[in-house]
């Protein structure tokens, strides 16, 4: 389950699914992301990096953001979203972020999904 600050709480949303993998969206805030995974978030979600077309982001997150919180709680997943390609993700990658979120990267690619798919393979690969 992955929930907004429009949705329920972390508890009420634990309350539902039990032990299932939680996630929860912070936008650029610190402050939410430290009380989000003390109340038991499982993935602690950022975004939008970068422009996107997907929807209208809430915020423009910031690498200093993530590097707060993983100074803070260095445990936490993190998962960064918005605007995300091959070409710019290096930045992410270095400030730690466990998961990159891509959609319209893959759904958009000129030549296929699976094209697209490749693309961020070898750049993970390539560490």
């Amino acid at each position: 389950m992955h929930i907004g600050d429009e949705d329920c709480s972390v508890a009420e949303a634990r309350e539902i699914i039990g032990n299932k993998t939680l996630g929860v969206s912070c936008y650029n805030s610190t402050d939410r992301a430290l009380e989000s995974a003390q109340a038991g978030a499982d993935i602690i979600s950022f975004g939008a990096f970068f422009p996107t077309t997907t929807k209208t982001p809430k915020s423009k997150a910031e690498i200093g953001t993530v590097n707060r919180l993983r100074a803070a709680q260095p445990s936490a997943k993190i998962s960064a979203i918005g605007g995300i390609t091959p070409q710019n993700c290096a930045p992410l990658i270095a400030a730690g972020v466990d998961y990159l979120c891509v959609i319209s990267y893959i759904w958009n690619h000129p030549i296929s999904p699976e094209k697209a798919i490749a693309e961020f393979s070898e750049i993970l690969s390539a560490g």
